[in-house]
Formats: C-alpha cells, structure tokens, sequence
C-alpha cells in the first residue's frame, strides 16, 4: 500500500508538471548544416540524425535490394534523392549542389543509437557576390535544422534562419564563423557591446585587411568606445559636477577629455602586456577592483581639496559688510578709451579660478581604470601579429570614450550661460561651488564603497542557521501546488503563494522567489518575498512558461506555445529583462528545440540541452569568446555550476556491463573534457550539488547490485577530484534527493522518503558530524533563501 501511495504522489507531481511536447527526439530527423563560403564556390556538409524511430525507415529506404546492408551505389542513390531536396539561391539566381562524398554508417545499430550519422558533402559551383539562400526541404515537418557558417576568403553578414531556410548576406561581410546555436543574448547595452567587441576582433583576423575593412575597424572601435562611455560610471556625473562649480570653459572640456583618452589608453596597454608578461599568475579581473579604488580615492582626495577651498571662500563671502548703494554710471568717454571707476562694487567670486592641476587628476581617475573589451582587442592584435593596428584600434576605442565625455562637458558649459538668465540662479551661484564639491567627494566615496564591495577586501557576512529560510513546494490542503517557506532551526511552515491552479516550479534570483505557475488560458512569472504580495513579471498568453533561472540582466526560462503543442513542436528558451519586462527567444530561430538553460555564477558562460539523433546534446557557449562547445549524453537534467564557472557537474547514462546506469561527470571548460566522478561499477550517481565555497560536492548514490529492486540511496560528499569520497548518511529504506547546500558549505538541505513510513520530509543534513534532522515540511525543492 505504501508503495502505491508512492507512486500515486510521484503521478499527481507528473501531471502537475508543465509538460513539454514531444520530449523525446525519437521521431524527428536532426539535420545539421556546415557551409563553407569561398570567393569561387560553396559547399555544404550535411549531418542526418535520424530519431531511433526513424533510422530503420531510412536505412530500408536505401537498402533497395533488401539485403539489409547498404553499398555504395544505394547510398549514392539515396544521396542524390537528398540533393534534390535543396533549393539553393546564389546572388538571386537558381544554383545547383552537386554530390561529392557520401559517408554512411556502418550498421543499423550505429544509425539507432545515433553513434553515426548519415554524412553527405556536395558543392554549389557558383561565384558568390552579394547573397545566399539556402533552403532544406528535407521532410520539413519532422526535421529540425542547425546550421554552422565558416569563412575562406569570403566574410558574410549577419545570417538569417528561419527552420531550414538560411539567407546570407554577403557584400560588405565582416563574419568569418557563425552558428546557429549561439545565442542571441544582445538585448542589453552590454550584451550588444560584447557583440560589437567580437565583430571588432573578428575584423581584426581578417586575411586581407583591405582599406575599406580597416576603415570599418576604426569606425567601429570609436563607435565601441562611445557607447562604452555611456555604461553606467566613467565619470559622466563627475565631469559636469566639477565643470560646474569650477566655472569650466569649453577649453577645460576637451583638455578633460584627452587626458581621460591618454590615460585610458596607457592603462589598456600597461595592464595588456603585463598580462601577456605574467599570464600564468596574474588575470586582469583581478587588477581591476584595485584600480578602481585607486580612482575612486583619487576622486576622495580632490573632493575634500575642493570642499576646504570653497567652504573658506563661501565664509568669506557670508562676512562681506553690505556694499554701499551704486551711484550712477558715468557715460563712456567720447575716445573710446576705457576709465578707473572710482567708488564701483567689485563682483565677489567664492570658486577659485579652475586649476590644471586638479583638472588632470580629475582625467586620470576617470581613465584609470581599463575596458575589458580594449584589452581584448589589444590581445587579439598581439596573438595575430598585427600590433599596429590593434594599438590603433585601442586609441580609436579611447578617442570615442573621450568624446563622449567632451560633449558632455561643453554641453554642462554652454548650459550655465542659459542658466543665468534664470530669475534666482544669480542668488544661489554663492552655494552651486560648494554643492559641486559635495557632489564629487560623495561620488569617490560612492566609487571606492563600490571597488571595495566588489573585491574580496571586505570579510563575507557570516551566516547564521537561526536567520535562515527554506523556500519549498508542497500541495495545500485542495492539493494545488504552492510554494512554502519554513525557518531551519524549525517551526511551522508558511504558505505563500495561493494559485488558483498550481505553481509548476521556482528559482531564487537576487534574494526573490521567482516561480512559474498554471493560470486560465496560459501561466505566468510571478516575484514574491516572504509576507509580501506576488507580483506579476510575465503573462504567458496561450503559452506554458516555466522554469525561471537567473540570467545577466533577468532570467531565462522554457516557454512552449499552445500552437506548438497542437503542431507537435518542443519547448525553447527565452529570455526575461525584469526591470523592463522585455522579452524573446534565446535564439535567432524560435523553434530551436532547447531546455535547462544554466548560466555560470559570473554569466560568461551558458550551458542548455538540445535533442539529436541519440538522445540529448549538451552545449557550452562562451558569452565572451563567442564559442560552442558540447557533449552528446543521453539525459537532459540540467547542469551545476562550481562557483568559479570553470566547471560543471552533470549527469549521464553509461553502459557499465548489461546496466545502464546513471554517472555523475565533471566536465572542464578549458580543456573541453568530461572525467566520471567515479570509476566504481557498484556505483550510481542520481544528481549532485557544488557547495558555495567549491571545495565539495553533494552526491545522492546508491550501490547498483545485479537483478536488485533495491531503491534506497545515501548523500555522499566528494572533492571535485573525486577524491575523499565519504558517506553522510546512513538509514535504511529511506530514499534523499535534492542537496542543496547552505552558504556556509557546512549544512545541506534535502528530501527524504522513508518507505517504512511512507512519509516525505525536508532534512537538514551536518555535512561534518553527520547528523540528521528533520523539519517539519513535507514537500520537495527544498532551496535556501536568508
């Protein structure tokens, strides 16, 4: 009985779920596209993944003497059949493809289990110039297209796909790669500058660096370099600030700014070679934070110089005796030679005229601190030997910040004079001087406070068990899904969602619960924090939404339309600006079939599952880099990050014997390699958890035995190395699952299922003394929130 109210309660969690269409790739074909672009022709490789449902029905549609093994001549045939599914445009005209190799499997075994691929290479003999449209009608309602662009000679805009169709631009091209699985993640301004940062270097590879692409290059880095200056910081409210109270020309204006660019430009260059100098101990993050503070003191410094010498001028001015009433003006002399008036008021000024001096330091704490995208420019430049130019491009880059700044400063100049004219500003040009220097000194401290924050200066905020929380979800008393929240030092849980329907699953994301829940015609996003009322971030429309994680700028999340469901499609990941509640597919094309979308702690890189013809491929973009990389493994969990976001744990399938067990593997991002966390075959690692400190993982394991029914498990915990591997928990016929680890990687919490009692509770496990407590919550999910 017990067993069966088990599994009713892991049935009534299934329904609950949203669920994704077709979540097996089974009976699609996976078709994935590499062109390559050259001044004389085109060709294309082709990749078909067949869904293990679909791969004998080819295989037989080629085996045309039904021998069950295909020869040369078969697959040639069906190869051409292939071709004649292309429909090819070059600059507006109709081409043709011509075969040139056919690759096929070796078995029918191999073409199932998708460890082969029918491959097949053809080339377009035409001279493109202006435009390519690529289009595969290949079975189009079942296949799903990934195309992969690559230069020789011949650089191409911007692509454009929608399913099988790809359409290339090709005159004034600056891409040498591109792939279709990159994610568009470009919203923000400073997701769009990384963007032009990778175009700008792609420029600088450039075979042939002809007059007009260095042209392109200059251009672009300036433009770079001014949209650079209009990210937050880089002394924007610093500059007018001080040209204000100083009573700065436009003269002082531009000096600023070329002081900001000479100064911005030597620090690019100073911190760009002492990083090729000293790679492997110094990282140029880490040199920042301290220049920051360097700036930020600087600015502290000329702050409290400027607040002393206006503080004494404005008592100077506040103890002047009232001046005598002015007589009346005398007529200007007949010869037009000026006159001593005798008897006249003298203007009293309480700024001091605006000092070089301080005008300099002011330029140097505003370019102190280096772009990280200078830098790369210059590094690339230096790897590729074109030093000229990436100097160039660097001072180019500085120039833009610097005119940015200009403008700004002559615009503040040119503004007073509109502003005396003002009834009152006459009145209070007394205080403007000295409120301009409280202005500068809070923004250094503002500046230094948030260097300091930043850095690893200031000792972490020590965590206390008694302040924390445990968010969780569990059914209510009419058995809809609702998230909760319990202290863990125990007591009674708290209620705080209440769905009409039910909440489907939650992220926390900068101290919120964002959770996805079921409403009458679609679903929802929603934000809330213990005692107070949800707030609405996303209507989903005729849509399933749902499983929130955190993003640069926002979150991603799955969305499944309701005309993908009737039209047998897969669920995609989009993205979620919360402050602006702007919203799109993760990538260019919005039927891309991705799930379990995880960015690294510092969002540079994003890791998420993608079906193909054997089960699931996992892919790694570097945000920075603007690279993929990937592993095909025959599961889709989701992937956990360390800390550092160098690595990732993630959970396979491998065959050990006649079992197929579940494997914990631990893949590096430098090298590109997954190593298994263990190599014992008794072994099955179900999910894990990285602690905050890096230090450890969490595994839930459970000894595989040959023909046992045996469900019980245990938490472990591991070094990343797979080293000192040691057992936390000890009871029998319970069955944990889903670690998560404290801030202070000293306590997990988790779920645990005794079948003895069939009960479900959230426990707090003491990773070193091993003891086990339990709250009282029934639910699953558990995750911390302080």
């Amino acid at each position: 009985m017990r067993t069966v109210t088990l599994l009713l309660l892991l049935a009534m969690i299934g329904l609950l779920a949203p669920q994704t269409a077709r979540a097996h790739p089974a009976d699609n074909f996976f078709l994935t596209h590499t062109l390559t672009l050259t001044p004389e022709a085109i060709q294309t490789q082709v990749a078909i993944a067949p869904g293990s449902l679909l791969a004998r029905a080819i295989w037989f549609a080629a085996d045309s003497d039904g021998d069950e093994a295909i020869s040369a001549e078969e697959a040639d045939a069906w190869a051409q059949s292939w071709v004649g599914t292309l429909r090819i445009e070059v600059d507006g005209s109709p081409a043709r493809a011509d075969l040139a190799a056919v690759d096929w499997p070796d078995s029918i075994d191999a073409l199932v289990t998708g460890e082969q691929a029918i491959t097949l290479s053809a080339a377009i003999p035409a001279v493109p110039r202006e435009s390519l449209r690529y289009i595969s009608t290949f079975d189009p309602e079942s296949s799903i297209n990934r195309f992969a662009l690559h230069a020789e000679g011949l650089p191409f805009g911007q692509p454009q796909q929608d399913g099988g169709q790809l359409v290339v631009p090709l005159v004034d091209g600056t891409l040498e790669t591109w792939d279709s699985g990159t994610p568009t993640t470009g919203r923000s301004l400073a997701a769009t500058q990384t963007a032009r940062v990778n175009q700008l270097t792609g420029l600088l590879r450039t075979a042939q660096l002809t007059p007009v692409i260095v042209l392109i290059a200059l251009s672009a880095s300036l433009g770079l370099g001014a949209i650079h200056a209009l990210t937050p910081g880089h002394g924007k409210a610093l500059v007018a600030a001080y040209l204000v109270g100083s009573r700065g020309t436009p003269r002082h204006a531009i000096a600023l700014g070329g002081i900001v660019t000479l100064t911005h430009t030597g620090s690019v260059l100073a911190l760009g070679l002492l990083t090729l100098a000293a790679s492997r101990f110094l990282v140029p993050t880490d040199v920042f934070p301290i220049l920051e503070i360097a700036s930020g003191l600087l600015i502290i410094g000329m702050g409290i110089g400027l607040l002393r010498v206006r503080i004494k001028g404005l008592r100077g001015v506040l103890n002047l005796p009232e001046p005598p009433p002015t007589p009346p003006q005398p007529e200007p002399p007949a010869d037009g030679k000026k006159r001593i008036a005798i008897n006249q008021s003298i203007e009293t000024r309480v700024y001091e005229d605006l000092s070089w001096r301080s005008l300099i330091t002011l330029g140097i704490s505003g370019g102190l601190v280096p772009c990280p995208d200078a830098i790369a420019i210059l590094l690339v430049a230096i790897a590729i030997n074109r030093l000229a130019l990436g100097l160039t491009l660097v001072t180019t880059f500085s120039l833009g910040l610097a005119a940015v700044l200009i403008v700004i400063g002559v615009a503040v100049v040119r503004s007073r004079g509109f502003l005396s004219t003002l009834d009152g500003f006459k009145q209070a040009t007394a205080a403007l001087p000295l409120v301009s220097a409280v202005i500068v000194l809070g923004l250094g401290l503002l500046v230094t406070g948030n260097a300091v924050a930043g850095s690893n200066l200031l000792p972490a905020a020590r965590f206390a068990l008694d302040d924390a929380w445990i968010v969780y979800l569990a059914p209510d008393e009419t058995f809809r899904q609702q998230v909760y929240v319990i202290r863990a030092t125990g007591g009674d849980p708290q209620q705080i969602t209440d769905e009409p329907l039910s909440v489907w699953d939650y992220s926390i994301i900068d101290g919120e619960i964002i959770y996805a829940a079921e409403r009458s015609g679609g679903s929802g996003l929603w934000a809330v924090t213990p005692g107070s009322e949800p707030r609405l971030l996303l209507d989903c429309v005729q849509a399933s939404c749902s499983a929130p994680t955190p993003a640069p700028q926002g979150l991603l999340y799955t969305r499944l339309d309701a005309a993908a469901v009737v039209g047998q499609g897969y669920s995609t990941l989009w993205w979620l600006d919360t402050e602006t509640g702007e919203t799109g597919p993760l990538f260019q094309d919005s039927s891309l079939p991705t799930t379990n979308g995880r960015y690294s702690p510092d969002g540079t890189r994003l890791a998420y599952a993608a079906p193909d013809g054997s089960g699931s491929r996992l892919t790694i973009y570097d945000v920075l880099a603007g690279q993929l990389a990937g592993v095909t493994r025959r599961v889709a969990d989701p992937v956990v990050w360390a800390p550092d976001g160098e690595a990732f744990l993630y959970i396979d399938e491998a065959i050990i014997g006649e079992a197929v067990v579940r494997r914990a593997f631990l893949y590096d991002v430098d090298s590109q390699t997954p190593t298994p966390l263990s190599d014992d075959p008794a072994i099955a690692d179900l999910e894990g958890a990285w602690s905050p400190d890096g230090a450890w993982l969490a595994v839930i394991r459970k000894e595989v035995a040959a023909g046992s029914l045996h469900f019980a498990n245990q938490v472990w915990v591991v070094r990343p190395d797979g080293s000192q591997a040691r057992q936390i928990t000890a009871a029998e016929e319970a069955i944990f699952g889903e670690p998560a680890w404290a801030p202070d990687s000293r306590t997990l919490v988790a779920t645990r299922y005794d079948s003895a009692t069939a009960e479900n509770r959230l426990v707090l496990v003491n990773v070193e003394t091993g003891t086990v407590t339990t709250l009282d919550a029934s639910g699953f999910h558990p995750e911390w929130l302080r």
